[in-house]
C-alpha cells in the first residue's frame, strides 16, 4: 500500500486549505485507512487507534506515531475531499 500511494498524487485526494496544524502526515494517515479497509471493510475509528498502536504494519506507515481516534474523524470528515470508498475504488484503478 505504501508504495502505490507514493507513485500517485495524493494530494488530490487531500483538501488542506483550512487544515490546523493536527501533527500527523496526511499521506500516512490514507494509507492507514486505505490498509485498514482493504483488510477489514469498514472499521471504526476507535479500531484504526488501536491498529496504530498495536499492530506492526500500521506502526510502520504511521512511523511509531499514535494517531488517536479524533485524529481519524478529523481527516477522514475535515481533510478528504471525497469518500474513501471511492478513493480505494480509484487506486485499484492504478492496478488495471
Amino acid at each position: 500500500m505504501k508504495e502505490v500511494v507514493e507513485t500517485i498524487n495524493p494530494l488530490k485526494y487531500f483538501d488542506l486549505s483550512h487544515r490546523n496544524s493536527h501533527g500527523y502526515d496526511s499521506v500516512n494517515m490514507l494509507q492507514c485507512v486505505l490498509l485498514a479497509f482493504a483488510l477489514n471493510g469498514y472499521v471504526s475509528l476507535r479500531k484504526l487507534a488501536s491498529l496504530c498502536r498495536y499492530d506492526i504494519r500500521f506502526q510502520f506507515i504511521m512511523d511509531g506515531q499514535t494517531p488517536s481516534h479524533m485524529a481519524f474523524h478529523r481527516f477522514i470528515h475535515d481533510d478528504l475531499k471525497m469518500p474513501i470508498e471511492e478513493i480505494f475504488y480509484d487506486l485499484n484503478r492504478y492496478f488495471e
